[in-house]
């Protein structure tokens, strides 16, 4: 027999008809919701595991009043196709190589933001410097290996509030909301002296940004507008620091191997 709500260990997540809130129950009690409901659950199986299960109904007679007599419906098991919704949701809100959220998500959690006003939101813009240089010398496997340090010193550096992204190749943008100008500054830079302390290092390529911070204080100032703000100001960063930076890829480069690193290379400009 049809069971009209779940059992203990179950839980509905959706019905059909396209009107959310119309459960089994409803169906059952008037004519006015429809004659037919859709749901999925989550079902305990005897080893512990969880089953994620389809359910589909049918009312196929009522009483004078209108009530459900009569309901036939099938279970099926759709544990295989749940878990490739949650493998792809996973591909969508994260970065596969760095394991930093994606762009997608980055772009959902600003709205959020948003349209919860929440204020204050500081954001830092981080660009990796001389990554071509060490792709074309040491390798693009190599290069992966540097935005994935990158990664793992920026998400490091920061508590479980910030969403750090990758937003393109070489280039991150952290989102703190909570933070204020001052203390935005203040994280930006703790994590250059993190990335300092890294780079002394010498048995690995030097992990270079080019770092810049904004924030957005209240609402008269989009998250948009501080992102933009918060690029500029690492722009100007890469661009005073663009000569160091170089300089200290191509002696690691030339101290670990035998290339030697044209400077003069357009590429590397």
């Amino acid at each position: 027999m049809w069971r009209s709500k779940p059992l203990p260990g179950q839980f509905l997540t959706g019905v059909t008809h396209g009107k959310p809130g119309r459960t089994q129950k409803d169906i059952i009690a008037s004519p006015s919701h429809g004659d037919t409901f859709e749901c999925t659950y989550r079902m305990r199986r005897a080893d512990n595991t969880w089953a994620w299960i389809l359910g589909r109904g049918n009312v196929t007679q009522r009483d004078a009043s209108g009530r459900a007599t009569r309901v036939v419906g099938l279970h099926t098991d759709i544990s295989a196709s749940q878990a490739d919704r949650a493998h792809l949701e996973d591909m969508v809100r994260n970065d596969p190589l760095t394991g930093l959220r994606s762009r997608t998500f980055f772009t959902m959690t600003v709205d959020e933001l948003e349209q919860n006003a929440v204020r204050p939101v500081g954001i830092i813009v981080a660009d990796v410097n001389g990554l071509k240089m060490i792709n074309d010398y040491l390798g693009h496997e190599e290069g992966n290996t540097v935005l994935c340090q990158a990664a793992l010193l920026l998400r490091g550096g920061l508590d479980s509030a910030a969403c750090v992204a990758r937003m393109s190749g070489d280039e991150y943008t952290v989102l703190l909301p909570g933070c204020d100008s001052l203390k935005v500054a203040e994280i930006l830079h703790e994590l250059m002296q993190r990335f300092k302390r890294h780079n002394n290092q010498q048995n690995r390529p030097p992990v270079l940004l080019a770092m810049g911070s904004s924030c957005a204080e209240d609402m008269q100032t989009s998250i948009a507008n501080a992102i933009v703000a918060a690029d500029r100001a690492m722009l100007r960063n890469k661009l005073t620091t663009r000569a160091e930076t170089r300089q200290r890829v191509r002696d690691w480069i030339e101290n670990h191997t035998f290339a030697k690193v044209s400077m003069n290379d357009c590429r590397y400009l």
